[in-house]
C-alpha cells in the first residue's frame, strides 16, 4: 500500500501559480518517469505507468504502473500535433487502453485557438506524404472527445497543472466513493468478511 499523507491550505503547484485548495489527506499522486517536464504536485511518485502520463492510486491500489481508476494524458501543442499526425497509431492504442479507466481526460496545454496552428518544426503538416491541415486537428480531437475521451484545453503548463489537480482530487473521490459502494454492496458469506 502506498500513501502519501500531505495537508496544506494553501499549495504551490508550479513556480508562481498557487492553488487555493483545501486542506485534505492529499491521494498518492503517480506520474510517469518519461514525463520530461511533470506537473509539481504535492507527494508526487515517479513510476512507469502503462497507460497516462499521470493518475492518482486508490489507498489498497499499488503504484506499479498497473491502470488505476483516475488518469490524464498530457499533450503539449507540438505533442497534440505528432499525435494526429505520426504518432496517431500508437496514441490510438494509448486510448484503447485508456477506455477501461473509469475518470480518464486527455489535457492540452495550448488553447483551442492555438492547436490550429501547427508548431513550426511541424508546418508544412506532411502526415505519411499527405498534408495535415490544421481541420484534421480539430477533427481528430472532435473523434477522440465523442469516441474516447474527454480532451481539454488548458491555456499552458502552470494553468493545466493548477486544473489537473483540482480534476484529479475530484474523480479521486468520486472513484473511492465509488469503491466503497462496490465492496459494500457484495454480500457477506458464512466463510469471507468485508476488508
Amino acid at each position: 500500500m502506498i500513501r502519501v499523507p500531505f495537508s496544506a491550505d494553501k499549495v504551490r503547484l508550479q513556480p508562481g501559480a498557487a492553488a487555493e485548495l483545501p486542506a485534505r489527506q492529499w491521494p498518492p499522486w503517480v506520474c510517469d518517469t518519461r514525463e520530461q517536464t511533470p506537473w509539481l504536485l504535492p507527494g508526487i511518485l515517479r513510476c512507469t505507468l502503462d497507460t497516462g502520463d499521470l493518475s492518482c492510486c486508490l489507498a489498497h491500489a499499488p503504484a506499479d504502473g498497473r491502470p488505476g481508476l483516475v488518469t490524464i494524458e498530457r499533450k503539449s501543442h507540438a505533442d497534440c500535433w505528432g499525435v494526429i499526425g505520426n504518432g496517431r497509431e500508437r496514441f490510438e492504442r494509448e486510448l484503447e487502453r485508456m477506455a477501461v479507466i473509469p475518470y480518464r481526460l486527455i489535457v492540452v496545454e495550448a488553447t483551442a485557438r492555438s492547436i490550429l496552428v501547427p508548431p513550426p518544426q511541424q508546418t508544412p503538416g506532411h502526415v505519411k506524404g499527405r498534408y495535415l491541415h490544421p481541420s484534421h486537428a480539430m477533427g481528430s480531437l472532435i473523434a477522440w472527445m465523442l469516441d474516447r475521451c474527454p480532451v481539454v484545453f488548458w491555456d499552458d503548463h502552470a494553468t493545466a497543472a493548477n486544473w489537473a489537480a483540482r480534476w484529479l482530487l475530484k474523480a479521486h473521490e468520486r472513484a473511492a466513493r465509488r469503491e466503497l459502494e462496490r465492496e459494500a454492496a457484495q454480500p457477506l458469506t458464512p466463510n469471507t468478511e468485508r476488508k
